[in-house]
């Protein structure tokens, strides 16, 4: 039995877990090898079918580097994408004036090979959504503009686009077969080179920047990833910013107590979430306070007091209504219409005179009384004729009827009677 071995490869990123694709054709049974693109059945052995991609300057009567397609580009199924001594060979400068060094730049190849230019630059299967891309520069003597042409095996899926960037511009490479660049399109700038050539889903547009959903909420956490737009692997999102990339929260609002869509409901009067600290009814955190008659306080601190029928001091009247005017009077009966009750016929009831009195029987014996309409009533078991009285702040400006003049005595008046 053939021992099936997966590869694992993690990518031209580190964080590019999602970037394995490739397993090798050799560990493949026969019946699965035609189901890879990248393989091929050679008898009764599945074997690697290197994709290869050839690059060559035309121009004339100069010395370059690339003789027999020496200068190319590939991806097979057991290369890696870091540094294999026999994928990646030594570039060797023509050394001669005018000439083309085209090569692949590896600064980050140097600690291990010891040099950072290279002829060739082999790389892992990807699946289409990652992008996967070559630094190309070169060398250049004697020459003002290089004439550049190219290609590559057909079998690669037409899903994976091929594209040679100068700078920003991009030219796809399944269209031409080959363009003219300047000079100064392959010099170096610091460690970054301005031809660039990008094989995946978005070679022509560029990645773009996912990051890691954790809970799966739609929002995603700090772990970011560059892929192709609409080929990112399950559990990768555009949203970034996810508060909790724990607690799944569609809305992304998590208030202060953690939980979604809270909008800190569960943080008690002292800002303790889940805390037992309630207001009390006269909204003080953790106060022993109700709500009482005369206002909110500590119990029976602002209750009516005693006595009192309200908060302002009132008492009930006889007819018991809280800072009423009734009062208990005698009250008689008037069978002549004189004014003058009957004697003998009192009776005590409660009545709401206001400021005035209804007859001389509501007054106590021996009172005389000034209602506000200016008529005179007064009660008195003796006899009288004539009377006397005092007014405070007011003045007599006139005078008639009552029982003296009726008898007929002389009344007169002056500014104090």
């Amino acid at each position: 039995m053939k021992i099936r071995i997966f590869i694992l490869i993690i990518g031209i990123s580190f964080l590019q877990i999602p970037i394995l694709f490739a397993q090798e054709c050799n560990t493949l049974y026969i019946e699965e090898c035609a189901d890879y693109w990248y393989c091929n059945l050679e008898g009764d052995v599945c074997t690697d079918n290197e994709w290869s991609l050839f690059i060559n300057s035309t121009n004339q009567d100069i010395g370059t580097n690339e003789g027999n397609d020496q200068f190319h580009l590939g991806m097979c199924s057991e290369c890696s994408d870091s540094y294999n001594v026999w994928e990646e060979l030594v570039n060797i400068s023509p050394a001669i004036d005018p000439s083309i060094d085209l090569f692949f730049y590896h600064p980050d190849y140097f600690g291990i090979s010891g040099t950072v230019l290279f002829n060739t630059d082999y790389r892992s299967i990807h699946s289409p959504e990652i992008l996967v891309s070559w630094d190309i520069a070169a060398d250049i003597v004697g020459v003002n503009s290089v004439q550049l042409e190219w290609n590559f095996n057909d079998f690669l899926p037409l899903e994976y686009e091929i594209y040679l960037f100068d700078g920003n511009t991009g030219y796809n490479m399944r269209e031409l077969s080959g363009i003219s660049l300047p000079k100064e399109a392959f010099e170096l700038n610091g460690n970054e080179t301005n031809i660039k050539l990008r094989i995946g889903a978005c070679a022509e547009t560029g990645t773009t920047t996912h990051y890691f959903d954790n809970d799966n909420d739609g929002w995603g956490g700090e772990l970011t990833n560059e892929f192709c737009l609409g080929y990112a692997p399950d559990g990768w999102v555009q949203n970034p910013g996810d508060l909790n990339d724990d607690l799944p929260c569609e809305s992304n609002l998590i208030d202060d107590c953690n939980v979604c869509d809270g909008l800190n409901q569960d943080m008690d009067c002292n800002g303790v979430c889940f805390g037992t600290s309630i207001l009390d009814e006269c909204g003080v955190c953790d106060g022993d306070g109700i709500q009482q008659d005369c206002g909110c306080g500590s119990p029976g601190e602002l209750g009516i007091p005693v006595g009192d029928c309200d908060c302002d001091g009132n008492v009930d009247d006889c007819a018991e209504v809280c800072g009423g005017t009734s009062t208990l009077e005698t009250l008689c009966e008037d069978t002549d219409a004189d004014g003058l009750g009957n004697p003998g016929t009192e009776t005590v009831e409660c009545v709401d005179l206001g400021d005035n009195r209804m007859d001389g029987c509501d007054l106590p014996d021996l009172t005389l009384f000034l209602n506000s309409d200016g008529t005179v009533i007064y009660n008195s078991y003796v006899p009288f004729a004539g009377f006397q009285f005092d007014v405070d702040s007011a003045s007599i400006i006139g005078f008639s009827g009552g029982d003296a003049e009726s008898a007929g005595f002389f009344v007169s008046f002056n500014d104090y009677t």
